[in-house]
């Protein structure tokens, strides 16, 4: 009983002191680049203050999720411009919702800052991306 009377006064201390307690885990739109998260930006270069969407989970379908951050065209699909993975796994990003059409491969704890500069047949990955997964153990089937 006296251990629990401890950490409550050392917790009620530091708060009077102005320290903050963070979270043990990432949280979904925060707009927030956290630890095991994909951060999913309009911009190129990372750019949050244009667009940004975080997320832990995977995403078969980006219709209907937008940037926070965001003031003109804020639909997600088919607007992605620059990629963080901040988790320790692989990723597989895809032209269409559902896996489908040509993939995108960022590595873990990777990034891509400008997806203009990469090639999609004739054109480039730029605003082209509609769905993503992480290539863990737990990834849905449509993850190929």
């Amino acid at each position: 009983m006296r251990f629990g009377s401890v950490i409550a006064g050392a917790c009620v201390a530091a708060l009077a002191w102005g320290v903050s307690v963070a979270p043990a885990h990432a949280a979904n739109l925060d707009a927030n680049c956290d630890d095991n998260e994909v951060c999913l930006y309009k911009n190129s270069s990372f750019q949050a203050t244009a667009g940004i969407h975080d997320r832990t989970s995977d995403d078969n379908d980006y219709d209907g999720n937008s940037f926070l951050n965001c003031s003109i065209n804020c639909g997600l699909n088919d607007e992605v411009s620059s990629i963080r993975n901040t988790r320790n796994v692989q990723m597989f990003f895809y032209q269409h919702r559902n896996g489908g059409g040509a993939k995108l491969h960022v590595a873990a704890e990777g990034s891509r800052a400008n997806l203009a500069q990469d090639p999609l047949g004739a054109d480039t990955w730029n605003d082209r991306i509609s769905s993503h997964c992480w290539l863990d153990t737990t990834r849905p089937v449509w993850c190929r």
